[in-house]
């Protein structure tokens, strides 16, 4: 697989386009930046899975990224509030499995559960 890179607002857009709010658009992108081997590991894993079935799920890649994860020594588990950004995310950087996902509708606000303050978010520049 060729990797292309996305820039930040490519991500934001993509994830704004799924309805995601724009501050929590912000707030994941800020995290992503940050934990970019998470993100890597969830490419190459959504892409395991596609060659293996028809349909997917955004929870059984995050299953497999925390395997990866734990077998490279990293002690860092995907928490789950992520994993519905990251599937998003990738369904618009790989149009064509866009459709192997079935997205739910998100909530929005300080009590979603797609709410993250962990982090602070810029705009532009590359994301991995």
């Amino acid at each position: 697989m060729q990797e292309s890179k996305l820039t930040r607002q490519d991500a934001h857009t993509i994830l704004r386009g799924f309805g995601m709010s724009e501050d929590d658009a912000d707030e994941y992108i800020a995290w992503h930046v940050l934990h970019a081997n998470v993100w890597h590991a969830f490419q190459r894993c959504a892409l395991e899975l596609i060659n293996k079935r028809e349909r997917i799920a955004g929870q059984k890649i995050a299953e497999k990224v925390r395997d990866h994860l734990k077998g490279c020594g990293c002690d860092f588990a995907v928490n789950n509030n992520r994993i519905s950004a990251m599937s998003r995310l990738f369904a618009g950087k790989f149009p064509q499995h866009a459709g192997r996902f079935e997205f739910r509708r998100l909530a929005t606000g300080s009590g979603s559960p797609a709410h993250w303050s962990d982090c602070q978010s810029q705009k532009g520049g590359n994301l991995v």
